[in-house]
């Protein structure tokens, strides 16, 4: 994200070049992810589990990620975890 203003660029840039490719590949790693724990772990086990996930992934936006991003990506790894297996 300093990378971005540094050089002097604005956010479109940063949501275009950085975030988009971002948020495809969370859903992509949530959407495999979400698979195998469905197949091993119990209902209490998959919930703890995409509870920690959610969980890092907001700390991961809050140390490294512009701010704009948290709303999505949240939004992006709960569909995948949550909403797709109901």
């Amino acid at each position: 994200v300093v990378v971005f203003g540094a050089m002097g660029n604005d956010l479109a840039v940063y949501k275009e070049a950085f975030q988009k490719p971002f948020l495809e590949q969370s859903q992509a790693y949530y959407r495999k992810k979400s698979q195998e724990w469905m197949q091993t772990d119990s209902t209490p086990e998959y919930l703890i589990k995409a509870e920690k996930a959610l969980k890092e992934e907001e700390d991961r936006v809050n140390r490294y990620l512009e701010k704009t991003t948290m709303e999505v990506l949240l939004k992006e790894c709960q569909i995948e975890i949550l909403q797709v297996h109901e």
